[in-house]
């Protein structure tokens, strides 16, 4: 692993390959030096490297990074995604497909997103570029007016939540002249959906209780804000699946099945 900062400290660079696949058979690598080992073994070796970078001031309280993921060769990168807060995928080039335990791949939108995880997936790719935008919680509330809990464990087309912006970065991104130009025009368009909404504080405020040791149980997270269980479970719905994914120091079933109002945390 390799961190590389730019002059203004914003931007960390990881050249590492997590799993590469070639013809004859599956390999690990963990830096990019034995990418290239690998290359020089095995010309059919695929490798990819992630760049991350933060976005313009005004967007951090909303977006955590952007991310760029770049794969060279001729076979498949497969990556294990875990329970995660919503992002946006830009596929640029390459085609890329998710496969979720139980269920046959699917494919990735070109111009898509995942909302909250709250199980993992495999995600392969082939020789491209991804453009990918993390969302923070109170993220979700300031880009979108649409539900949370309607993108819950799903892939599905960007523009269910952006509407019509979707393509418009999409084109904006493909005319982009490198990685810097990139980066611009998420800032400006992520920049022009931003929006002030008195849920996204709460969020906010909610998610920053999580981090209180003080906070046991659901209801001692609720009562923060003067809320029910209950309440904080449909507020969490409607503006950024706090309760599932966000709460990932709590036991997931009172927020999926509705039967219990109270539960242990996680340990």
């Amino acid at each position: 692993m390799r961190l590389r900062f730019d002059d203004a400290c914003v931007t960390e660079r990881i050249q590492e390959l997590s799993l590469c696949r070639s013809k004859a058979r599956t390999k690990f690598a963990y830096d990019a030096n034995m990418a290239a080992e690998f290359d020089d073994r095995d010309a059919g070796t695929t490798t990819a490297s992630v760049t991350y970078h933060l976005p313009a001031e005004r967007l951090r309280e909303a977006v955590t990074t952007y991310y760029l993921v770049k794969v060279t060769g001729p076979g498949t990168v497969w990556d294990q995604i875990f329970p995660e807060w919503p992002n946006f995928r830009i596929i640029l080039s390459g085609d890329w497909e998710a496969h979720f335990a139980g269920e046959p791949n699917q494919p990735v939108p070109k111009i898509g997103m995942s909302g909250a995880l709250e199980r993992a997936l495999w995600a392969g790719g082939s020789e491209g570029v991804m453009v990918g935008v993390g969302l923070m919680p109170q993220g979700w509330p300031r880009l979108t007016e649409r539900h949370a809990n309607q993108f819950t464990d799903r892939l599905a087309p960007l523009s269910e939540a952006l509407g019509p912006v979707a393509d418009e970065l999409y084109a904006r991104l493909k005319a982009a002249d490198g990685d810097a130009a990139i980066y611009a025009v998420l800032d400006e368009v992520l920049g022009g959906l931003l929006t002030e909404r008195p849920e996204a504080a709460l969020v906010a405020q909610a998610h920053a209780a999580l981090q209180d040791p003080q906070v046991q149980t659901v209801a001692d997270w609720a009562g923060r804000f003067g809320l029910s269980s209950r309440q904080l479970e449909r507020f969490s719905q409607r503006c950024g699946e706090l309760a599932r994914c966000y709460g990932e120091r709590f036991a997931a079933p009172t927020m999926v099945d509705r039967k219990i109002e109270q539960h242990e945390r996680f340990v």
